[in-house]
């Protein structure tokens, strides 16, 4: 099966996704969701992002997957998820199962109706700290501020991998990368280690690709 974008098997997926997502939010259990398209550049798991008091009072914790003010979007690929977002991410599973359409776009709808848009809290994360592949290509690079970059907005792992080369967001871990310590930040495409990230306390169902105690910085797509 061939999982490209916007796919009858891609929306499928998706809909798989927030089915499980959904099963764990009514068992009480804070869920965080990255996509593997993603650069970590900081431990977003810090009191002034994902562990602040804001972040825990908040039913949804993401970023604003647009490069305008005027209209947020949530990142479907970027999520912190209370238990306390279970209602209206049922809400979500229930449209999506009707309409296997972009789930993103979904729930954003539903955020924005006058049937939820005064019952769910939700915490928009800085822009300029979780950038979405819009925000790469007007501002060019990421900033020392910057924690997270989605190499998102373009199709294609090769479309990816190039748009984080263009904006000095891609290196090549040497081999023992795991073992090499670094706090620097990526600058170009030729070398950088990765970067450790410390582990963290919180209590939570982590749903990434992958477990591992160190960040690849731009090797790993889907």
């Amino acid at each position: 099966v061939v999982l490209n974008f916007g796919s009858p098997a891609y929306f499928q997926l998706m809909h798989e996704r927030t089915k499980l997502i959904l099963a764990l939010l009514e068992q009480k259990t804070r869920i965080f969701l990255s996509e593997t398209d993603q650069i970590w550049l900081k431990n977003p798991f810090v009191p002034e992002h994902l562990l602040s008091s804001t972040a825990a009072a908040a039913d949804i914790v993401t970023y604003d997957d647009t490069d305008r003010d005027h209209k947020r979007i949530p990142c479907g690929g970027f999520l912190l998820l209370n238990p306390s977002a279970a209602a209206v991410w049922a809400e979500l599973v229930r449209r999506h199962a009707m309409q296997m359409h972009n789930e993103q776009v979904l729930l954003e709808k539903i955020l924005r109706s006058k049937d939820w848009k005064d019952k769910v809290k939700v915490l928009f994360l800085s822009t300029e700290q979780f950038a979405n592949g819009r925000w790469l290509k007007k501002h060019g690079k990421p900033t020392n501020d910057t924690v997270m970059v989605h190499a998102n907005w373009v199709v294609g792992t090769k479309a990816k991998i190039q748009l984080l080369k263009d904006h000095g967001g891609w290196c090549t871990p040497p081999p023992d990368h795991r073992d090499v310590p670094s706090t620097s930040s990526p600058t170009s495409s030729s070398s950088c280690p990765a970067k450790k990230i410390h582990p963290t306390t919180t209590k939570g169902v982590f749903l990434q690709p992958r477990a591992a105690d160190t960040v690849r910085l731009g090797t790993e797509y889907g």
